[in-house]
């Protein structure tokens, strides 16, 4: 059965290292509440940022424990190719959270 919603998450990217043929990254989700830490929580939408050279890109997500007995998800953001046009490795910084509570400071 669910419970509360969902006030915490843990994230991991599943991506190591993203190249011009490959430039999927994958982070996945999994929340929980903060009363009785379950993970049987009702659906709720997750964002990822990913950023490259200063250059933000995008993407949400719904993660939900129907169907799950993890409550966990994925979301992916598919970088431009032209950010791998130029000689050299750019660094990607990615961040994850609550869509909802993104202007606070509950990312990863």
């Amino acid at each position: 059965a669910v419970v509360d919603g969902a006030t915490n998450f843990d994230a991991t990217v599943q991506t190591e290292a993203v190249y011009e043929d490959a430039r999927t990254i994958t982070t996945h989700f999994q929340l929980r509440t903060n009363t009785s830490w379950s993970h049987r929580t009702p659906t709720r939408s997750v964002r990822v940022d990913c950023v490259v050279a200063g250059e933000s890109f995008t993407t949400t997500g719904q993660c939900a424990a129907s169907g799950s007995p993890t409550a966990t998800c994925a979301v992916s953001v598919t970088l431009p190719s032209r950010l791998f046009q130029h000689p050299g490795s750019p660094s990607v910084t990615v961040l994850g959270g609550f869509t909802s509570d993104w202007d606070a400071t509950n990312r990863q």
